[in-house]
């Protein structure tokens, strides 16, 4: 395979290429680094204690002093209560006033808000456990579900972020081994015959007895339950998805066609700088989690871990099994455009850390294409490699492992694998 083809390094635009690393520059850019280390620290911390919020550690701490330092007889009890805490601070007796409230007052306020964390978290997720709601008509809902919709509402939290509510979303629930083996026997009747089924049936009967492995496994699935939030998305994922042998061309690829009733431009390369922009925009507010999280009914939250790996992420060919690559966010910065089976490179921000804007990015497209046209008869071989991933895995499986391992296949397909997505003009 030849080079992936950078196309931002030919184009004579100054924009993209004849930007000056100056002084001026390097400060940009370390500014942007700064401020962007700050907001994934705030990510972070906005993550870690939601459905609560830094202003409620905060009220919490200045109540406390307030409490302590407010000498009145209708709060003598509490102002006692609260000053006792401060012999588990071991604190000298010289220590000044006002040093001695400042650390008990935070420390007892820091308490308060762990506490109060924890109980709001376990009882949205104790809430959301409720699926009344599911055989409601939006339009008549009962005064139980009107009750239970307020409760949510009230104890999340003010403008959660992308991820945020992962960790009050419920525990998935591990069905009994009685319901397993009925529902397996349901799902499989009308495809065997009775000789077929009769046999099946003996077989789970025999394997939900007290001796059998059913019990045993029934076991370790519970202990898995409770150490993890899903118990079966990453065996789905590596024993149904990753080891699936069929091609995954049209069976499993997610695509995008720019079809639609009103086009404002028969330009394609218009058309696919807006999109690619739009793209890398939305990827960004996933990045900085500033995408809200879905909810159902403006309530009810919806898990968000698969906009995680939405962008930068490939399913590499295996034999027997195929494994997900993912790219960091920092890392997937560039988009590889494909013209009739000719591999592009294409950066998407420029030298200071910003994003191209859609007019420099249809130039950078409409250069692609007037470079890609006249070899495409020079090189039929080049051109016909993508055909590679239609083919069944684990003959894809071993090509990739014997000629994309190494030299500059290797270098060509980790760009490709790199990048953010893929578009490929007509």
């Amino acid at each position: 395979m030849a080079e992936a083809r950078p196309a931002t390094t030919q184009l004579d635009i100054k924009f993209v290429d004849d930007i000056e690393h100056n002084v001026v520059d390097t400060l940009v850019s370390a500014r942007k680094e700064f401020f962007r280390t700050i907001y994934k620290t705030r990510n972070l911390i906005a993550y870690g204690i939601w459905p609560t919020s830094l202003w409620n550690l905060g009220a919490s701490v200045g109540v406390i002093s307030g409490l302590m330092h407010y000498d009145s007889q209708r709060t003598l009890g509490i102002r006692e209560f609260l000053w006792r805490g401060g012999e588990y601070l071991h604190l000298p007796d010289g220590c000044p006033y006002i040093l001695k409230l400042i650390l008990i007052s935070t420390g007892e306020g820091v308490f308060f808000f762990s506490s109060l964390l924890f109980v709001r978290r376990y009882l949205l997720r104790f809430l959301l456990s409720y699926q009344g709601w599911l055989y409601e008509p939006p339009k008549r809902v009962s005064w139980r579900t009107k009750l239970w919709s307020l409760l949510v509402k009230l104890i999340s939290g003010y403008r959660p972020f992308t991820y945020t509510c992962q960790l009050s979303l419920p525990r998935m629930r591990v069905p009994s081994l009685a319901e397993t083996c009925s529902r397996l026997l349901t799902s499989v009747k009308p495809v065997l015959n009775d000789d077929e089924f009769a046999k099946l049936s003996k077989e789970a009967t025999e394997f939900q007895k007290l001796t059998g492995a059913g019990v045993k496994l029934q076991k370790v699935l519970q202990l898995k339950s409770w150490l993890v939030s899903n118990w079966y998305s990453d065996w789905w994922e590596k024993y149904v998805y990753l080891r699936g042998r069929i091609p995954i061309a049209v069976n499993s690829n997610y695509y995008i066609l720019d079809q639609c009733y009103w086009k404002p431009t028969d330009d394609q390369c218009a058309r696919a700088a807006t999109v690619c922009y739009q793209f890398m925009c939305f990827k960004q507010l996933i990045e900085r989690q500033q995408l809200p999280p879905l909810l159902i009914r403006n309530v009810i939250p919806i898990c968000m871990a698969q906009y995680e790996r939405l962008f930068g992420t490939m399913r590499i060919p295996g034999v027997a099994q195929d494994r997900l690559s993912h790219c960091p966010w920092y890392k997937s910065k560039h988009i590889v455009v494909i013209r009739k089976g000719i591999h592009y490179r294409l950066e998407m921000f420029d030298n200071r850390g910003d994003l191209i804007p859609p007019i420099i990015l249809e130039e950078l497209l409409k250069y692609i294409i007037n470079d890609a046209d006249p070899q495409i008869a020079n090189i039929p071989q080049e051109r016909s490699l993508p055909v590679l991933s239609s083919l069944p895995r684990d003959e894809w499986g071993s090509i990739y492992n014997k000629y994309f391992s190494s030299g500059s296949n290797a270098s060509t397909i980790e760009c490709i694998q790199n990048s953010a997505f893929s578009c490929i003009t007509r």
